[in-house]
C-alpha cells in the first residue's frame, strides 16, 4: 500500500489524535521509488523506539520530514503513539512540518539502510579507504535550477598512498549526514581499483560513528 489508503488515513489520525509521547530514531530506511515518467521519488521510512506505559515498543513509520536534514539517528522525538504504533510529532519535536505519512507493517531494522546509494554493489568491487574533506564548492546547471555540491578530497586508500580526487555529492550529503562534510572532516569511504579517481563516501558508515544529534547541517560550497 502506498502513501495514501488505509494506513496513511490512520496514521494521519494518529498523529492527530494519538497519545503524546517521547521516541528516539533507533532506524532510519531510506529508498527510491521510480515512476512512468522517469521521475524519482525518495521514501524516507524509520525506526522509533517509544517509551510508553505500560511497555515499550518500536514502531515503524513512513514519513515525510520538513526540515529532514536535522533528521539524526539516535535523535530523540516527540511522537503520538496508541501503545502499539506511533508516528514521529514534528511539529513539537523541531516546529517543523509532516507531508505524507503512514504506518509499516514491520520498523526498519536498527541503524541505517540507504537503499539509493547502492552501497552493496560498490563494496563488492571496491577497496576500503579513508577520505579527507579539503574544500567545497558549488555549481549550477539549468539555469540556476540545479545545485551541486562538489568536495575536494584527499582520499587515502587502505595500505596506499594518499592523492587528491574531486567528488559531486548531488545537492549535498544525505540528510542524515548533513552534520558531516565540514572542510577537515575524514569520512570513510570506498574506491574502485577500476575508477581511483571516483571514491564513494559510505554516508551511512559516517552517520553511524558519528550521528550528530542536535547537529546543525553544514553550509557547503556557499
Amino acid at each position: 500500500m502506498g502513501w495514501f489508503g488505509r494506513k496513511g488515513s490512520g496514521a494521519r489520525r494518529l498523529l492527530k489524535d494519538g497519545e503524546p509521547g517521547q521516541g528516539r530514531v533507533v532506524g532510519i530506511r531510506v529508498r527510491s521509488e521510480h515512476h512512468l515518467d522517469d521521475t524519482v521519488t525518495r521514501i524516507d521510512e524509520y525506526a522509533v523506539e517509544v517509551a510508553a506505559a505500560p511497555a515499550a515498543f518500536t514502531a515503524g513509520v513512513r514519513q515525510e520530514l520538513d526540515p529532514v536534514d536535522v533528521v539524526r539517528i539516535g535523535m530523540p522525538v516527540a511522537v503520538r503513539h496508541d501503545g502499539e504504533r506511533a508516528v514521529i510529532d514534528w511539529a513539537t519535536t523541531c516546529r517543523g512540518r509532516v507531508g505524507e505519512v503512514s504506518y509499516l507493517d514491520a520498523p526498519p531494522p536498527p541503524g541505517i539502510d540507504d537503499r539509493a546509494l547502492m552501497l552493496d554493489d560498490v563494496r563488492a568491487r571496491s577497496r576500503p579507504a579513508r577520505v579527507r574533506v579539503e574544500g567545497a564548492s558549488s555549481t549550477t546547471a539549468m539555469r540556476g535550477l540545479l545545485r551541486a555540491v562538489v568536495l575536494d578530497l584527499s582520499v587515502t586508500p587502505e595500505g596506499e598512498a594518499t592523492y587528491r580526487a574531486q567528488l559531486a555529492i548531488g545537492p549535498g550529503a544525505p540528510f542524515y549526514a548533513a552534520h558531516l562534510p565540514g572542510i577537515g572532516a575524514l569520512l570513510p569511504a570506498w574506491v574502485d581499483p577500476a575508477r581511483p579517481e571516483r571514491p564513494v563516501i559510505d554516508w551511512p558508515a559516517a552517520a553511524i560513528a558519528d550521528p550528530g544529534v542536535g547537529r546543525a547541517p553544514v553550509a557547503l560550497g556557499d
